[in-house]
């Protein structure tokens, strides 16, 4: 290689790179498959958080007569167009909209069960998707994310069922793609900003008024918390080595769990973390089943 030109060998390592990332997101049919039912699974058990912690009180904060008027709902982007002809249509039959909320949930989980204890997955997970969409719209601002990565994951898990075998790898890899794409793009932009890099930003998150005095020791502590808001900018921006290499993926993995797993413990927000932790469970976790992959 000593004697080769120099484009030349800047061409076989850009090809072995090449050669490696296609390795790192490629899945057999078989796995692909399990990995899609995994999915739809988490997915499930994220709908049921979802439900206990939201659930009951979806009319009271954004029903026709909730706490959050229609200016309010515009202002955050709420406009639930949806939900406002079910309660319409049921106020036309005579019933309360309060059981507007009831009846999307009962169907879901409906879906839900279908999808869990039938052959019709494809219909099932679609149809849940769909119903999810309409409570999406007045669950958005409670979720902290969480209700936007669900969507991602119904998604998937409606593609991987709707195109079973050699489909089902493709949506893996996509899936795969898009994961690397949220998480150096979160990574971008915290760099972007000086409180990632001083700890500031790991501080305020701390620091919440609904925490009281629990973590105002953190302030003693300084070099932690930079450590902490350099090490998330870092693990954030540089997962997509964890294309690279079994190693490389399963450090990478490790570190995003973790992540997560504090997120839960420290700032309570249990439905984003677990989530999260389902989602890069089901692209990454597990052995492959072919030597080339």
């Amino acid at each position: 290689m000593e004697n080769l030109p120099k484009h030349r060998v800047l061409s076989r390592r850009w090809s072995r790179l090449a050669n490696r990332v296609q390795c790192g997101l490629q899945e057999t049919e078989s796995f692909a498959s399990s990995r899609v039912r995994a999915l739809g699974l988490c997915m499930c058990a994220s709908l049921a958080l979802l439900a206990c912690l939201t659930g009951r009180d979806f009319d009271r904060i954004y029903g026709v007569e909730g706490l959050t008027g229609d200016e309010v709902r515009g202002a955050l982007g709420v406009p639930l167009q949806a939900y406002g002809v079910l309660t319409n249509a049921l106020g036309y039959l005579g019933l309360p909209p309060s059981i507007g909320p009831s009846i999307l949930w009962g169907m879901l989980f409906a879906c839900l069960a279908i999808y869990i204890t039938s052959r019709f997955r494809a219909a099932s997970i679609a149809a849940a998707w769909a119903l999810f969409l309409l409570l999406e719209n007045g669950a958005g601002p409670t979720g902290y994310g969480a209700i936007e990565f669900i969507n991602i994951g119904l998604f998937y898990c409606t593609c991987g069922n709707a195109f079973s075998g050699r489909y089902a790898c493709t949506t893996i890899i996509v899936f795969r793609l898009h994961l690397c794409i949220v998480y150096i793009s979160s990574g971008i932009e915290k760099a972007s900003g000086a409180q990632w890099w001083s700890g500031e930003a790991i501080w305020r998150a701390l620091a919440r008024p609904d925490f009281g005095d629990g973590f105002q020791w953190a302030s003693s502590f300084p070099t932690v918390l930079l450590l902490a808001g350099v090490g998330t900018v870092a693990l954030e921006t540089l997962y997509p080595a964890i294309l690279l290499g079994r190693k490389v993926r399963a450090l990478i993995v490790a570190a995003t769990l973790s992540m997560h797993a504090s997120i839960a413990l420290l700032m309570e927000l249990y439905l984003f973390s677990f989530t999260m932790v389902s989602l890069n469970s089901c692209a990454w976790l597990g052995r492959r089943r072919s030597r080339t992959s």
